[in-house]
């Protein structure tokens, strides 16, 4: 599969935050984390993972020269099955946070951190130096001396529900 780079920016950014909002959370973490997750009007995991379908299906369609010169201009990430199966994977235990359809266990809020985690760590490998101005969106860092931009600015228009 193939992404641009301001999308998986603003990948970079989701999953970051939802690692890291698992991992601060209270015990009883469901309720907070889809109060803020409507708060700040983030996309739920299922839209993120409609838009990542489609976005498969018209990578497919690409050809192969297009692909070529995009990847040496890098313009694109490419992410393999292996990765796109870890990117669903973590994309559906935080959907099940936000449902309410996990149990509040430490072991299951901790199985759902660390795919989070690998998912972030995967993605921060792919992008480079690029993942630097992930780290400047504006709900994730509350820091002062730093000018934050808002994830729309950072991700383009391609990320999901950004007005």
């Amino acid at each position: 599969m193939f992404l641009s780079r301001e999308f998986t920016i603003g990948l970079f950014s989701y999953v970051r935050q939802a690692a890291l909002s698992i991992d601060r959370a209270p015990p009883t973490y469901t309720a907070s984390m889809r109060d803020y997750y409507q708060s700040h009007r983030l996309p739920s995991p299922d839209q993120v993972l409609t838009v990542l379908r489609a976005k498969e299906k018209s990578s497919v369609k690409d050809s192969r020269i297009a692909r070529a010169i995009s990847r040496l201009r890098r313009s694109v990430i490419v992410v393999s099955d292996s990765e796109r199966k870890l990117l669903e994977d973590s994309l559906h235990g935080l959907g099940s946070v936000l449902n309410g359809s996990s149990n509040e266990s430490e072991l299951e809020r901790n199985r759902i951190r660390l795919l989070l985690s690998a998912t972030e760590t995967m993605i921060r490998k792919k992008l480079g130096r690029a993942s630097a101005r992930a780290e400047r969106v504006e709900h994730l860092n509350q820091s002062s001396i730093l000018s934050l931009s808002p994830l729309a600015e950072l991700a383009g228009p391609e990320w999901p529900l950004l007005k």
